[in-house]
């Protein structure tokens, strides 16, 4: 092979690999802000698109132009730059004191997720887009042979392409994090613009070569996500952020902070841009949120008619909940469901999870979990603690999946969920008392919440029940049976389905009422 095609192959499949590895770190870099929904992945993959588009337009311009290895080389410079900025980018624009926020900029989600795309991704994706036809312009000599040598770097490309989505999934993101996972991809760049690029002659490229070899060094030296130092100046009052983590799932913070009634210190855990427990060490019966102790309720309610139940919680969290059914009932058999390790982890070690109790972890899929159980009428209670209002995992909210877990429970067994919603105007809500009923038969789902007047709030969290046999809950207010059934066919809600279940945009509209109340003073 001649130099010129070898050098052309090295660009593209380099150039291909970084591609990738930025639209899957992209999603993670967006989900502490924006959640991680169908809106974002639609706007990380239609910017991500755009921008190849555009730069392939440009570099073809380029190709007839200035059809150099240099070009290539400073081309090469500028992906690598654009993909290191993404980083310092997004703590300027998406932060909760970022520019988009202090300026009123973009405050529903699709406008948020779409302006941040653009403003972060479409660079690096334009200038790796030039690449590909000026790697062709360069490769190619001969016209008798323009096909052969086309087809190959194409093949290159998308070969390296695959390589960076499996090394990305499979591997950086969960052992280096996102943000060391975008730094490296802007150094594998660097250096290769150096290395291929001729921009600084034999200088450039043994310096590429050696910032190649210091960078597969802290590769294989270093196999924990990486992320900024803890450096929170109220930690020397006591509170403030004590760990912080990321995961193939989540950004994972514990922030250590005070209990509002009697200011003992209490770890909180935030996933990603959701604070999703509070934990006291001194006292498991404190729950923080209202559905939390309408949980407990229903678990009350179990324990009467079966002291030795079981139970099955989807989602595992701060694991508050099955930490306190475990210490006040000795009988009781616990299953948690929690799709990310980490979260176990973090769990053991900053939230008071204990390895050795009667709680069972399963860290998988819950619709894996729910598919593989063979056992019927196994459980006296499910709690779904797996939605949130921007991040709702559609696949659980289906009537396929409901059915699942029916077969889960025993006769008089209770299914509960808590859901994020508008009772007035949103939609996830009665679709989702809808798609209950659909199996467990109309009249056989409520919904409670801490107080009637919620149902006037922009965004309240529910708790959504379905059995054979409601529980009767003395604490929690239950709306009538028969305002639910005027409330239903005013809505006139759909059934989620495996085939249809537009659960992100129907809580697309929550995020405006989120950044109003972020903003508003």
């Amino acid at each position: 092979m001649r130099l010129p095609f070898i050098r052309a192959a090295l660009i593209v499949f380099t150039a291909s690999f970084c591609m990738l590895v930025i639209e899957l770190v992209a999603g993670r870099v967006l989900a502490p802000h924006v959640g991680v929904s169908l809106v974002t992945w639609t706007s990380v993959i239609g910017v991500v698109l755009a921008g190849i588009s555009a730069g392939a337009y440009a570099g073809g311009w380029l190709a007839d132009r200035r059809p150099a290895v240099s070009t290539v080389g400073w081309i090469l410079l500028a992906a690598g730059v654009t993909s290191m900025a993404i980083v310092p980018a997004t703590a300027l624009l998406a932060g909760e004191e970022g520019l988009l926020s202090s300026m009123g900029i973009a405050t529903t989600l699709v406008a948020r997720v779409v302006v941040l795309s653009l403003m972060l991704f479409f660079l690096p994706a334009f200038f790796l887009g030039v690449i590909s036809p000026l790697a062709v312009k360069l490769a190619v000599s001969d016209l008798d042979t323009a096909g052969r040598v086309v087809g190959r770097l194409y093949a290159l490309s998308t070969l390296g392409s695959i390589a960076g989505t499996f090394t990305t999934g499979f591997w950086l993101i969960a052992s280096f994090g996102s943000r060391s996972t975008l730094l490296g991809a802007g150094v594998v760049l660097i250096a290769a613009a150096l290395l291929f690029g001729d921009l600084l002659g034999r200088r450039g490229r043994v310096t590429g070569a050696l910032v190649l070899l210091a960078g597969m060094t802290y590769a294989i030296t270093h196999t924990d996500p990486v992320l900024p130092p803890v450096r929170d100046p109220l930690l020397h009052a006591g509170v403030g952020t004590i760990y912080v983590t990321e995961s193939q799932y989540y950004t994972i913070l514990v922030e250590r902070t005070v209990r509002e009634d009697n200011g003992s210190t209490i770890n909180a855990l935030h996933l990603d841009h959701l604070v999703h427990s509070y934990s006291d060490p001194h006292d498991l019966a404190y729950l923080e949120y209202e559905y939390l102790r309408t949980f407990y309720e229903v678990v009350s309610e179990v324990a009467r008619r079966h002291p030795a139940f079981r139970l099955l919680f989807i989602g595992g969290g701060g694991y508050t909940l099955p930490r306190l059914v475990e210490r006040d009932h000795p009988l009781a058999r616990i299953d948690v469901v929690e799709i990310d390790p980490a979260v176990t982890r973090v769990a053991r070690q900053w939230l008071g999870l204990s390895r050795n109790g009667r709680i069972r972890t399963f860290n998988e899929d819950a619709r894996w979990f729910a598919m593989r159980t063979e056992d019927e009428q196994h459980y006296d209670a499910i709690f779904i603690d797996a939605f949130n209002d921007l991040s709702v995992p559609y696949h659980l909210t289906t009537r396929e999946m409901t059915a699942r877990l029916r077969r889960l429970l025993r006769p008089d067994g209770v299914l509960a969920a808590n859901v994020v919603d508008d009772y007035r105007r949103g939609r996830f809500l009665p679709a989702y008392v809808r798609t209950l009923e659909s199996v467990f038969g109309e009249g056989h789902a409520a919904i409670t919440l801490e107080a009637p007047e919620d149902t006037e709030s922009n965004r309240s969290t529910f708790v959504v029940m379905a059995a054979q046999s409601l529980p009767a809950l003395e604490k929690a207010y239950v709306i009538p049976p028969s305002d639910l059934r005027r409330y239903l066919a005013e809505r006139q809600p759909i059934v989620l389905t495996d085939d249809y279940a537009p659960v992100d945009n129907m809580l697309a509209p929550l995020f405006s009422q989120r950044f109003a109340d972020e903003v508003r003073p």
